[in-house]
């Protein structure tokens, strides 16, 4: 391991990554959660992304990330013939040559969400653009992510697509063509980052390890259930559950539960923001009231609050529209109006590096209620304490519950109204494979 910082000794990561990053070579940045790989990325966006594009799965993700939805980037909606990818691209390149003669690198965030027929879209969009047969039309592909999450949505009637014999082997990422091609095609690297910074407790981090594989240690897994699942929940922790509808009860209960006035705040939206609210980072009409539990969706300019920060709602201030909120680890912050971009990545005037530039906004308080999430909305949180809801379900997916224990720092912190089972502990066999065959496990 060697330090590698940005100037003030917070950002520690391992040097195959940090050499793979200064190579140019196309990479895969995968590793167990809390492993930094966002930081990791997001450090070298910003001191060398200049001719980078920033993309992810869902629009969540890729405003977290500070970029596009793949579909987006493309200007093609979900479910596109590659026909329409093709003539997209042959447009884009039209209108705006300079972008795509200049772009060199492309990032992907969440790339285990990436269904591997989207992966070959984006394939055969840059090989468009940039006139070039290679593989992803010769760019550097960044992915970063780890597959034993989050995995690819099949939806109905699509699932006929995936699997032995066909063009894709499964939906996920690496079994597209372009990606086996891309790893044929020479440097490429693999980076599997190790060294957990979310949690410190050795028991903790091992039963997390066998979790995520799909093979927890029996006695630390029997340890655990004897000492969390008692069904105490901790009040002002939030509840986690596989299910929407509990997430959603819980919310509704919490704040019926308060005697106090609620108000709405309206969101403001403009430009090309996406229909529906399957990209807005927060509810368009966000109603709450003085005692409720809060959390934060955005980071602080100032630095007073991060995203996912819990804490107690003390005062609502509607001129200038300011609420004060108790953070639970002290302090009170102001919390105001947060400004979303959908943006798309261009050339900029002077001709010297890739930049942002905004083509629709959301505008919103970024507060959300905080007594449950779904262990789906709660990737990429980290918690002090949290409760599991998971007596009326099991957690049916795999990697979910990999995901739901490791969003907390210690096991200590962690509520369970009933134990977990070993076999509710699933990992994608074919992930395993994967990783394995390119030497990240």
């Amino acid at each position: 391991m060697v330090d590698t910082t940005n100037g003030d000794g917070r950002l520690r990561f391992q040097r195959d990554a940090v050499l793979g990053l200064k190579s140019g070579d196309g990479m895969l940045i995968t590793g167990e959660a809390g492993t930094g790989k966002s930081t990791l990325i997001g450090e070298w966006l910003r001191l060398h992304g200049e001719r980078a594009m920033r993309l992810a799965p869902t629009g969540v993700a890729a405003l977290n990330f500070g970029g596009q939805t793949i579909h987006r980037a493309m200007h093609i909606a979900p479910r596109a013939s590659n026909g329409r990818v093709v003539a997209s691209a042959k447009n884009l390149l039209r209108k705006d040559p300079s972008t795509w003669a200049n772009l060199d690198t492309v990032v992907v965030d969440e790339i285990g969400m990436v269904r591997s027929d989207l992966l070959s879209q984006l394939d055969l969009f840059l090989r468009t653009v940039k006139g070039d047969p290679s593989v992803f039309g010769g760019v550097r592909m960044i992915f970063v992510g780890d597959p034993l999450q989050l995995q690819p949505v099949v939806g109905r009637g699509e699932a006929d697509q995936f699997g032995p014999g066909r063009l894709w082997h499964s939906p996920w990422f690496f079994d597209s063509p372009a990606f086996r091609e891309l790893m044929r095609s020479g440097g490429f690297r693999f980076v599997n980052l190790k060294r957990p910074h979310r949690q410190s407790d050795a028991d903790f981090l091992d039963l997390l390890h066998g979790i995520r594989l799909g093979e927890p240690d029996r006695g630390l897994l029997a340890d655990f259930n004897d000492r969390r699942a008692d069904g105490a929940f901790a009040p002002d922790a939030m509840t986690l559950t596989p299910v929407n509808s509990i997430a959603d009860e819980r919310n509704a209960r919490g704040l019926a539960a308060l005697d106090a006035d609620r108000f709405t705040v309206y969101a403001g939206v403009g430009g090309k923001w996406p229909t529906g609210t399957a990209s807005d980072p927060v509810q368009r009409e966000l109603t709450l009231c003085v005692g409720a539990r809060v959390m934060t969706v955005a980071n602080d300019p100032d630095g007073a609050y991060v995203n996912g920060s819990t804490g107690t709602l003390l005062e609502w201030m509607p001129n200038p529209g300011v609420a004060l909120v108790r953070l639970d680890n002290g302090p009170e912050v102001e919390v105001r109006r947060h400004r979303w971009s959908q943006v798309e990545r261009v050339w900029d005037d002077r001709g010297n590096r890739m930049v942002n530039r905004s083509v629709g906004e959301f505008t919103q308080l970024p507060l959300k209620l905080a007594y449950a999430s779904t262990i789906h909305k709660a990737q990429g949180l980290t918690l002090d304490g949290m409760n599991l809801a998971i007596r009326d379900t099991r957690i049916f997916a795999e990697g979910q519950a990999y995901v739901a224990l490791s969003r907390c720092r210690t096991a200590a912190g962690i509520h369970m109204d009933r134990r977990i089972a070993p076999f509710e502990c699933k990992a994608s066999e074919r992930v395993l494979g994967f990783l394995k065959e390119v030497g990240c496990l």
